[in-house]
C-alpha cells in the first residue's frame, strides 16, 4: 500500500516487506500499439507530460515502454504501415 502524501511505500515481496520511496519500488509500464497516427509521438509525449505534472519524483522512476509489435495473430492489416511503425520505434529510442 502507498501513502500518497509522503510517497513512502511498503510492499510485500515473497513474504518480505520492502520499504522505500515509490520511485524505488515501482516501475511504470507504458504499452503502445500500432495506430494510424504513427509515427507521431503526441500520445506518448502527452502521457509522459502528465506523469511529470502529477507524479512526485517522476524522473526517478524506472520506465518500461512496451511496443507490442507490428504483426497481428489474426492476419488482419494493422492500422498503420510497417514503415510508419518502424519510424515510431526509431523515434522513441
Amino acid at each position: 500500500s502507498c501513502d500518497c502524501l509522503s510517497w513512502r511505500c511498503s510492499m510485500v515481496d515473497g513474504g518480505k516487506i520492502l520499504s522505500g520511496s515509490a520511485s524505488e519500488l515501482v516501475t511504470l509500464v507504458v504499452t503502445t500499439s500500432p495506430i494510424p497516427s504513427h509515427p507521431s509521438l503526441v500520445l506518448l509525449r502527452t502521457l509522459l507530460n502528465s506523469f511529470r505534472k502529477h507524479l512526485v519524483d517522476f524522473e526517478n522512476y524506472n520506465l518500461l515502454l512496451v511496443c507490442d509489435g507490428f504483426s497481428r495473430s489474426d492476419g488482419k492489416d494493422q492500422l498503420c504501415s510497417k514503415e510508419a511503425y518502424q519510424q515510431f520505434l526509431d523515434s522513441v529510442q
